[in-house]
C-alpha cells in the first residue's frame, strides 16, 4: 500500500498556478485575432527607437516601395535594363539583316570569274 500525503496549502496554490499558466483566462479568449495582433504590434513598436518608429509612419505603396508612382504593374526597370533591351533590339535587327543578305546571296546564281592565265 502506498501512503498518500495530504496536499498542503503551498502545493495546492502551486498546482492552481500551473493550471492558470497552461490555460489562458476567459477574458483573453474573448479577444479577436485582430485585437491580439494590434496589441502584439504595439508591444513590438514600443521596443523600436524613435528613428525607426518614424520610418513605420512613412507613406508606402502596397508593393513595398517607399512612395513614388508605379507606372506599370510588374518588375521595376532601371537604366541598365532599358539599355540592355535597346542593345538586344539592335543586335537582333543586325542578325535579321545578315540572315536576309545571306538568303539573297544563296538564291543568286554563282558568279563565274574568268581565270587569269
Amino acid at each position: 500500500m502506498s501512503k498518500r500525503k495530504a496536499a498542503t496549502k503551498n502545493e495546492s496554490t502551486q498546482l492552481s498556478d500551473a493550471v492558470a499558466q497552461r490555460e489562458p483566462l476567459s477574458i483573453e479568449r474573448s479577444k479577436s485575432l485582430a485585437e491580439r495582433a494590434k496589441e502584439e504590434m504595439d508591444l513590438w513598436v514600443s521596443t523600436l527607437s524613435y528613428k525607426d518608429r518614424g520610418k513605420l509612419k512613412m507613406p508606402r505603396s502596397p508593393w513595398g516601395r517607399c512612395g513614388g508612382n508605379i507606372v506599370a504593374v510588374g518588375l521595376r526597370q532601371g537604366k541598365t535594363a532599358r539599355r540592355d533591351k535597346k542593345l538586344k533590339r539592335h543586335r537582333e535587327a543586325r542578325f535579321k539583316a545578315e540572315q536576309a543578305a545571306y538568303e539573297v546571296r544563296r538564291t543568286l546564281p554563282a558568279s563565274i570569274k574568268a581565270a587569269n592565265k
